[in-house]
């Protein structure tokens, strides 16, 4: 049996290797927006996907990418949080 239609871009082991990009971003001060990770895993993959693609493809009932971007927002908003100053002056 032959499978009908377009090949899968979009694989596991891809979604894999976006997560670790979208996990190192607030290591490197980029910050954490769709944009951004549509730009880079363009540059290192070199497919463009839409921001609907990356969060909600799901794979064994999980979305990747959407629980790494979320982990990583959360990440840069403690950040940021952590190196404001505590009280005005």
């Amino acid at each position: 049996m032959s499978k009908v239609g377009r090949k899968e871009i979009l694989t596991e082991e891809l979604a894999k290797k976006i997560c670790r990009l979208i996990e190192k971003m607030p290591e490197s001060a980029t910050p954490v927006t769709w944009q951004n990770v549509i730009k880079h895993t363009k540059l290192r993959s070199g497919l463009t996907f839409t921001r609907q693609m990356l969060s909600q493809k799901e794979w064994n009932g999980d979305k990747l990418i959407c629980l790494a971007f979320n982990l990583a927002k959360e990440t840069q908003k403690r950040t940021l949080k952590d190196l404001s100053p505590k009280y005005a002056t």
